[in-house]
């Protein structure tokens, strides 16, 4: 991404989007699901990919909306995010 001066944090069900400089919250985003278990995310490029109890949401970093999503046939239950991004 280019701005490299915010901060996401994941929690149950939830993504924020503070400003790295002050702490000052852009926003926040509920998943559009009841998520008791911890979210993790992924910031790739242009997107935010968050995972939760089976599912796979793809978010817009500049304003937290979500772009998509998807169950993932995994099942529900915490999940963990990589990627095989190249290197710069």
């Amino acid at each position: 991404m280019q701005n490299r001066g915010n901060l996401y944090v994941a929690s149950a069900g939830r993504v924020i989007c503070l400003r790295k400089s002050d702490g000052k919250e852009l926003w926040r985003t509920k998943l559009p699901k009841l998520f008791k278990d911890i979210t993790t995310i992924l910031v790739e490029d242009e997107t935010i990919f968050a995972a939760t109890q089976g599912e796979l949401f793809a978010l817009n970093p500049k304003t937290g909306n979500v772009d998509w999503q998807m169950p993932l046939k995994a099942g529900a239950g915490v999940c963990i995010l990589g990627s095989d991004a190249p290197s710069a």
